[in-house]
């Protein structure tokens, strides 16, 4: 038989250990109010991080993005206007019209260029010319009559020029384009025998037709006819 002998304890003193049991409650409840903080801010901060999206389909577009439209295509509308007013027959073996620059009863100065893609009737005449005189009524129905498609264009050839060919427009009442014809035009279009010379040009600047003299109006309106393509009006 062995006898264990314990080491006397000392007492301890009277509320020591109530004062002990606090301390260490304190220290509990400190450490998990930390860590609750903690846990909380790192809650808080995931939401910031992580906002919402909406949907990539909703997204609203900007007006940057909806001004965006294909560029036009000049070339492309410049060569579709010229095929549309092609003459109506195959002109390759007619004489290129030659080009002028020519002042109008306005002052302004006119080019053959302007007319590129209209058949024009380009005619020398002259105030004094009673057989220019017969034909001007006729000029003035076809430029009604084929609108947009028809340029008329008298070159008066009288020597007191705007003085005496403005009025004479006037009363006349002529519809078409009037330019006052110089020595350089005369022998462009030579030779000019006589009055009036009418040209035929067409749309692409060739002369179809060339007359000396009078030619009533189905002449020149079959010719422009022609040129677009529209059958021939036979006569009443």
């Amino acid at each position: 038989m062995i006898l264990f002998l314990r080491a006397p304890v000392a007492p301890r003193p009277r509320g020591t250990g109530v004062k002990a049991d606090m301390r260490t409650l304190f220290v509990v409840l400190v450490l998990g109010l930390f860590v609750a903080g903690c846990s909380g801010g790192n809650d808080s901060a995931e939401k910031v991080e992580k906002p919402k999206q909406p949907p990539l389909e909703t997204q609203p577009v900007t007006p940057e993005v909806e001004k965006q439209q294909p560029p036009a295509d000049p070339q492309s509308s410049e060569i579709e206007l010229a095929e549309a007013r092609k003459p109506a027959i195959d002109t390759s073996v007619l004489r290129e019209a030659p080009g002028w620059q020519l002042m109008d009863l306005s002052g302004q100065r006119r080019f053959s260029g302007e007319m590129v893609g209209k058949v024009v009737i380009f005619d020398f005449w002259a105030t004094w010319c009673g057989p220019c005189k017969m034909e001007i009524p006729h000029f003035i129905e076809l430029q009604n009559e084929y609108e947009g498609q028809l340029e008329i264009v008298g070159v008066a050839m009288d020597r007191q020029g705007r003085q005496i060919v403005e009025p004479f427009v006037q009363s006349a009442g002529i519809n078409y384009i009037t330019v006052l014809g110089d020595q350089r035009v005369v022998e462009d279009y030579s030779p000019i025998t006589g009055l009036p010379t009418t040209f035929v040009i067409s749309q692409d600047g060739k002369i179809y037709k060339r007359y000396v003299g009078f030619r009533p109006k189905s002449v020149f309106e079959n010719d422009i006819r022609t040129l677009l393509g529209l059958e021939p009006k036979t006569a009443e």
